[in-house]
């Protein structure tokens, strides 16, 4: 069977530990039961426990906030999936991450709507200078 990595992009600031990795089980369930049922999912990036929910994650220092940019490029860079929870773009490096994430080569890149609709861009890489994207909207009960 099939493995595809998931990396989920969701604001951190204010969230639990628990919280942010029961966003992110719910997301594997809806991927695993809505998109992808055929395949495994496992995750890339998982929220790290001595950070999120703790001083260190809520602190807005640039360094900080690069350093977590550029975790969140590496993690995308090592997924399939990378899915953006519907408050993202309440997040600085949720948007930068979206942008980069539109503007390369991944699998299939996920976002939920305020309407309760998932947006869907699969990008298919057809040689190092040419790319077909597509876009689909599914109307799903989130």
């Amino acid at each position: 069977m099939e493995t595809l990595k998931l990396f989920v992009a969701q604001p951190l600031l204010g969230k639990s530990y628990e919280t942010a990795k029961e966003i992110c089980e719910s997301v594997k369930r809806k991927i695993k039961t809505r998109i992808y049922p055929n395949v495994e999912i496992e995750f890339v990036g998982y929220p790290d426990p001595n950070v999120v929910g703790t001083e260190a994650g809520n602190k807005h220092r640039k360094d900080d906030a690069l350093k977590c940019l550029s975790e969140t490029i590496q993690n995308m860079a090592e997924a399939d999936i990378v899915y953006f929870v519907e408050d993202y773009s309440t997040s600085r490096t949720c948007r930068c991450a979206f942008e980069i994430a539109l503007r390369y080569p991944i699998k299939s890149v996920i976002r939920e709507s305020k309407d309760n609709r998932l947006i869907i861009t699969e990008t298919e890489v057809l040689d190092e200078d040419r790319e077909r994207v597509n876009t689909s909207i599914l109307i799903n009960d989130l």
